[in-house]
């Protein structure tokens, strides 16, 4: 079995997307793994035949029917994966995505601190409650995926989560809990107890990163950085095998939010436009290259 990684070489929006697709249509059968971050990833993919998806919670094989296995280091976030299934249901697919029991659980209130914090400190969040999840899951007021297997308990957890952590938010339960006995009684959604990559039922193991290696928590562009481990870190955690790396970049940078850009203080040396270059052949004329 083969082991890839698609991994951003910048503040992420580079690409990744296109190229986990193109990859999938080089095996038989591959399963696409998110490793990092959560719901905030936007993967435009394009088929051939003109059917195109952002793929959040779903990886950037699914439009060709390929299953995505969603692991523990990425959050869940119920509401946002039964509203995707419901788009991708529209357009035809049918996908399979396998939860890890050990991911933790986004709850409205998780995006609407998120949300709150962000509009005081403008760190550059997407304001989706990826980064306050991590960090709640930090302080100990876990919710897993596991926990949805169980209602009665989870419904405790909850109901302390917003009294204890969030005070007075907590005005949505029984919305979000019907959300997640939807999530969890969904046939297209699985909960496997063992990694099932390792059973031999892919040929191709695809693991798809989310934002960019200038967003690592350790090694990025501090402060303005992701709360996760955009490089190989994780996916060395999971796997023994041999990784092939595809790290993905383009010719111009751009970022979310506020922080800097590694280019700002570079001064700009405009070369003459090589397709306005006339070459001389050594016959009478002149003729026009053009560069690819």
């Amino acid at each position: 079995m083969k082991t890839q990684a698609v991994i951003g070489a910048g503040f992420g929006d580079e690409g990744k997307g296109k190229v986990v697709s193109y990859l999938c249509t080089q095996s038989k059968n591959p399963l696409v793994i998110r490793y990092c971050g959560g719901q905030q990833a936007g993967h435009h993919v394009v088929l051939h035949n003109g059917l195109d998806h952002v793929c959040s919670n779903f990886g950037s094989g699914t439009l060709q029917g390929f299953d995505t296995y969603w692991s523990k280091y990425c959050t869940v976030d119920p509401i946002a994966i039964l509203n995707e299934l419901d788009v991708l249901k529209s357009k035809g697919v049918n996908p399979t995505l396998y939860l890890d029991e050990r991911c933790p659980i986004t709850t409205p209130y998780d995006q609407e601190y998120n949300r709150g914090i962000e509009n005081k400190n403008q760190h550059g969040s997407c304001g989706v409650g990826v980064g306050q999840t991590i960090k709640r899951e930090k302080d100990h007021y876990s919710l897993l995926v596991s926990d949805l297997k169980y209602p009665s308990v989870f419904k405790i957890k909850l109901e302390l989560l917003t009294k204890k952590y969030y005070s007075c938010l907590g005005n949505k339960i029984d919305d979000f809990l019907r959300d997640c006995e939807e999530l969890i009684s969904c046939p297209n959604i699985k909960t496997p107890t063992a990694y099932i990559f390792g059973d031999n039922l892919y040929d191709n193991c695809i693991f798809e990163g989310s934002q960019g290696l200038l967003l690592d928590q350790k090694i990025g562009f501090f402060p303005h950085v992701t709360r996760a481990n955009t490089g190989t870190r994780n996916i060395l955690k999971m796997v023994d095998d041999p990784i092939e790396i595809f790290l993905v970049t383009r010719a111009y940078q751009t970022r979310h939010g506020n922080g800097p850009m590694t280019n700002e203080d570079i001064p700009h040396k405009i070369l003459p436009n090589p397709y306005e270059q006339n070459f001389d052949t050594g016959f009478q004329g002149k003729f026009r290259v053009s560069i690819l």
